[in-house]
């Protein structure tokens, strides 16, 4: 199930997935943030974090007996443009904090909660130029620092779109993905 906020799709919408997820009729057992936990959402400026949206749907989430999927990390558009700039060590570090302050508010606000972190979100499907990177090896760098910071029983994820049909495209995630679990030593 994916949820929003009323800020982005409007109360009407919001009201709505409130009574299906609240409707014991539907089971559901996982909830999406469709973009309250995206870099430009959540952190907006540099050390100014807005938990009022990703919170409301952890709690709803919790009433309702479902896990929570944070989406996403990394991703080249709603990127806030404190993102960029500056030299890759500086880039790696505004990565990492951004991390380390979510899940860790996360972890003590509501532990147990949360068991899918998408890391990147399409990073292969436009050719990913977001002017901020960690060079050859973005994609293994932002996962490592993910890993180091979410609970061990939390499941990372790469998300993408088109891989069913597009098998050009298909094939040049499985190639990043392969990448990635060769040198990381453990499976995406």
């Amino acid at each position: 199930l994916s949820l929003f906020s009323p800020d982005w799709k409007g109360q009407w919408y919001y009201d709505k997935y409130r009574q299906t997820i609240a409707d014991p009729a539907n089971h559901y057992n996982l909830a999406v943030a469709e973009n309250e936990m995206k870099p430009e959402a959540l952190q907006p400026t540099q050390g100014n974090f807005q938990w009022s949206a990703p919170d409301g749907m952890f709690s709803v989430a919790r009433q309702n007996g479902m896990a929570m999927r944070f989406h996403t990390f990394m991703w080249k558009h709603q990127t806030p443009g404190w993102r960029t700039g500056g030299s890759q060590q500086e880039h790696e570090q505004k990565f990492r904090d951004h991390v380390r302050t979510a899940l860790e508010h996360i972890q003590i606000q509501y532990p147990g909660s949360l068991k899918y972190i998408d890391v990147i979100n399409e990073m292969v499907s436009t050719g990913w130029d977001t002017g901020w990177s960690f060079q050859g090896d973005t994609a293994l760098k932002a996962f490592q620092i993910v890993k180091e910071y979410a609970p061990d029983d939390v499941k990372l994820f790469y998300n993408d779109y088109d891989l069913w049909w597009n098998g050009g495209h298909r094939q040049n995630v499985l190639n990043l993905l392969n990448g990635i679990n060769q040198s990381a030593g453990y499976r995406i």
